[in-house]
Formats: C-alpha cells, sequence, structure tokens
C-alpha cells in the first residue's frame, strides 16, 4: 500500500515537472526564432535532457556520436526514443504521419520541425526529398526503419525506402547504426519480469495509461549504442546498407540483453551528470 501511494506522488510530482518544463522551455523556444535554427535547436536538446532526468530514463552511451550530418538508424521500442536521442544530439527526427495528429506531442513535433512520413503514401517521393535536403544542410536525421515500436526483445527487418534519400544528397553521407535497449534498472542490473512491459510501446498501448505507468516507475537506464558510422557510397543498393545497419543494431540489442550489466566504455557518459541537472536535482 506504501508502495503505490509513494508510486503516485512520484508520477505526480514529476508530471507536474515535465509540465512546467514543457510550458518554460516553450516560451524560450518561442523568443529564440531571431536567433536561428542553431539555438532553437539546443533548447530542444536542453528540453529532452532535463524530461530525460524527470521521468527517470538513466542515459548510458557506448561509442561515438558520427559528425552532424549523418543518417542516424535506430531500432525502435518506444517515443521515449525521441527523448533518450534527443539528449544526446541535436538531430531532426523522422516519424509516423499519425504522430503528428497526437494531442500534445503532435503540436510539439511539429514545432520543432519534424519530418513526418507515410511509406505507404504516393507522396514518399516528396519525403525522401526532405530528408535530403536536411542531410545536405549539415543537420542529422535519426530514422527509426523498423517503420513501428517493439517490446525491446528483437530488432525487427529495416525498411529500406528512406534510406534512398542519402542518394540525393551533395556530398557523401555517413549512416550511423544504433542500438537503444530498456532492460537494465538504474544500477545496471536486469529489470524484474514484471517490470519490462513498462517503457516499451507496442500495439494498441494507449498514451495515457502507458505514460502514468512510466511516470509511476523509479527509473530505467537506457543503454544506447553508437555504432561505427558507414559511408552510405560503399553500398550497391539502399537495401544493402538497410540490411547492414539492421544486423548491426541488432546484435546490438543482444549485447544489451545479456543478464550482466554491460561494462562501463571509457567512453561512456551518463547525460545526467551534465550541469544542467545539477539545476535540476
Amino acid at each position: 500500500m506504501i508502495g503505490q501511494i509513494i508510486s503516485v506522488v512520484r508520477a505526480t510530482s514529476r508530471l507536474i515537472a515535465l509540465t512546467t518544463l514543457t510550458l518554460s522551455l516553450l516560451a524560450v523556444y518561442s523568443a529564440s526564432f531571431w536567433r536561428g535554427a542553431t539555438a532553437r535547436r539546443r533548447i530542444v536538446r536542453a528540453w529532452h535532457m532535463a524530461a530525460a532526468r524527470i521521468v527517470g530514463i538513466h542515459i548510458r552511451t557506448h561509442g561515438q556520436i558520427a559528425a552532424p550530418g549523418a543518417l542516424i538508424a535506430s531500432n525502435h521500442v518506444s517515443y521515449i526514443d525521441v527523448i533518450a536521442l534527443g539528449a544526446l544530439t541535436e538531430a531532426t527526427f523522422v516519424a509516423k504521419a499519425s504522430v503528428a495528429r497526437w494531442p500534445v506531442i503532435g503540436f510539439l513535433a511539429r514545432l520543432v520541425n519534424t519530418l513526418f512520413v507515410d511509406r505507404a503514401s504516393t507522396h514518399c517521393l516528396g519525403q525522401i526529398k526532405a530528408i535530403a535536403a536536411t542531410l545536405n544542410e549539415r543537420q542529422s536525421i535519426v530514422l527509426f526503419p523498423e517503420g513501428t515500436s517493439t517490446a525491446g526483445r528483437m530488432v525487427l527487418p529495416f525498411k529500406s525506402t528512406l534510406f534512398e534519400a542519402v542518394r540525393g544528397t551533395q556530398h557523401p553521407v555517413m549512416v550511423q547504426p544504433v542500438t537503444i535497449a530498456y532492460v537494465k534498472n538504474i544500477h545496471g542490473w536486469d529489470l524484474p519480469i514484471d517490470e519490462r512491459r513498462i517503457h516499451p510501446w507496442i500495439g494498441d498501448d494507449e498514451l495515457v495509461p502507458h505514460l502514468w505507468a512510466m511516470l509511476k516507475h523509479p527509473g530505467v537506464l537506457a543503454d544506447v549504442m553508437f555504432h561505427q558510422p558507414v559511408n552510405a557510397d560503399s553500398f550497391v543498393s539502399r537495401k544493402e546498407l538497410a540490411e547492414h545497419c539492421h544486423t548491426v543494431s541488432a546484435h546490438g540489442l543482444v549485447v544489451a540483453r545479456r543478464r550482466t550489466a554491460l561494462p562501463t566504455a571509457e567512453n561512456a557518459e551518463d547525460v545526467l551528470g551534465s550541469p544542467l541537472f545539477g539545476l535540476l536535482g
């Protein structure tokens, strides 16, 4: 009973803090348009970093993020993938067209220039060109090629359609496979079986109940693996490139799901240790 009360208090306080953060940075973001895109991207990243701390996502990175202008191809477990990756990079995200219609989240996604795509649409060519145009501006793109989120136990085959964007750029594009895993608690050990379904967003999950359950949870370790970037021109087709990224990302998930905690590499970083969180803690 006491544990349930603590969980509800935790979720309520987190929701209030998240709402306050969003409204505060939304005002700052709106007032920053005259300062240019770079300033706005930094504000968006600050929101992601603070939001991760508030909702209990402890981010641990492995490997180095590719230089700006890369296509980042990641597996997809939940909408909180955006928070985790957004805390680590100022990249532009590619999302399903349906996300634009989500209450609140859709508005915020549109505000920060998320690229919405519908792979079944006749407008696919235009969407590919939009991604290529962003890459031409040396702005990284985060793509979730599975096309849907999963329970985090496996990586579905990567759809190759949007990888075609790397062929329409004015310069060679580096493509970086990424693995995200939420299988450890904040101490780095396996989550209990009854807690492994809390963070993944799959199937017909409803947003509000899922978010509430996540906010009640003490916290999860998001292991984000940035694998070796590859030059898109090294692959004869977009399908071959997509398959390579899938293989690497899937292998990373196997490593993350091992029953022992991932070793802390020299280049591992906990973004919660940044000066920003000293103010929020």
